[in-house]
């Protein structure tokens, strides 16, 4: 707690009139990040204090063969507070032994945090910023007590502040408020010395939805997707679709903008494959019904089309619970991963 007292009153101590997507810190090394696999809290629970969970989990990133898919190297890991546990308050030894196990077999692995809050979008208001500004100090917490093989390389940033009702009303500020808590979070991360990378998930439509083509924010008028390319080290896109000609086009802005300001390997393409029958999303925005062959034949596709391209930094997969889920394909002869 004294902590982040401290580090709540560093942070709002920045002088007046100095944009907070000032950074200060020293440069943060961005890398090739395919292929990335988010790992949510039931899952990451297990891997860390389970054994033979985390023994699962890893035959499972290292398969090539089943789908032949290419293996998971970095690891988007779920760090919340889960079934009264907090593993980044109350386990860092564990926290420490599994990112060592990670780092042994040549992965990357970056902690997720999200609002604090339940929902997690609720962190993006002005009265519960605190929240995720707490999550987000216990991983600087962490890493700097944490040994040099056993720190997070990142943090991935899963607010998703557009799911509040109020984002759909004119006149909304919570773009530019959303905007200034990652800024919080950037100046955090730079005053603390640390190259940790930071980066926001973020949908696919912040570049042309009425919403975020004009957000004018310290000064500059521009898409939202642009503001978030401009402050952070990545963003990983929720670029949802089940086309790989649907998936290019949509990441067509996040691509160039990338290249144009110089952030190489800093767009993430995220790809979903979970089960989203009963929610208000379309079946077009998940590979669950065409099976894992089908979605790694589009994917292949997508490397084709940007694996050249230096502001590509791989395609990510939602997520480690549905993947285990997904056969090759529906009914007679599709197969699973190996259990």
């Amino acid at each position: 707690m004294k902590r982040l007292i401290a580090a709540l009153v560093l942070l709002f101590a920045v002088v007046p009139g100095v944009p907070a997507s000032a950074s200060t810190g020293r440069p943060v090394a961005r890398y090739n990040q395919d292929r990335a696999m988010w790992l949510w809290e039931q899952d990451s629970y297990s891997a860390v204090f389970d054994r033979a969970a985390r023994d699962k989990l890893g035959r499972m990133m290292d398969d090539t063969t089943t789908f032949g898919s290419d293996p998971v190297k970095t690891l988007y890991v779920g760090v919340a507070a889960y079934n009264g546990q907090d593993m980044l308050r109350d386990s860092r030894q564990q926290v420490a032994s599994f990112v060592r196990w990670a780092r042994g077999r040549g992965y990357h692995v970056q902690a997720v945090i999200a609002g604090g809050t339940n929902p997690p979008y609720l962190g993006v208001l002005p009265q519960y910023q605190h929240l995720a500004i707490g999550e987000f100090t216990k991983v600087l917490d962490y890493n700097r007590t944490a040994p040099a093989n056993a720190r997070f390389d990142g943090v991935n940033v899963d607010i998703e502040p557009y799911l509040l009702p109020e984002w759909k009303e004119p006149g909304t500020t919570l773009p530019t408020i959303w905007l200034d808590l990652l800024a919080k979070f950037i100046h955090l991360r730079d005053v603390s010395g640390q190259k940790l990378l930071v980066g926001p998930a973020i949908p696919f439509w912040f570049d042309s939805s009425d919403c975020c083509t004009a957000i004018t924010w310290h000064g500059k008028t521009a898409p939202l997707s642009d503001h978030v390319q401009d402050l952070t080290d990545y963003v990983a896109l929720m670029d949802y679709t089940e086309t790989a000609t649907g998936i290019i086009s949509r990441a067509e802005h996040e691509i160039a903008y990338a290249a144009a300001i110089g952030k190489p390997q800093s767009v993430v393409i995220g790809v979903e494959s979970k089960d989203l029958s009963g929610t208000s999303d379309p079946e077009t925005v998940t590979f669950y019904e065409e099976g894992r062959t089908y979605m790694e034949a589009e994917l292949d596709k997508v490397y084709a089309a940007l694996g050249d391209t230096p502001a590509f930094a791989g395609i990510a997969m939602h997520h480690y619970g549905s993947l285990l889920l997904l056969p090759s394909v529906w009914g007679e002869g599709g197969v699973y991963y190996p259990s």
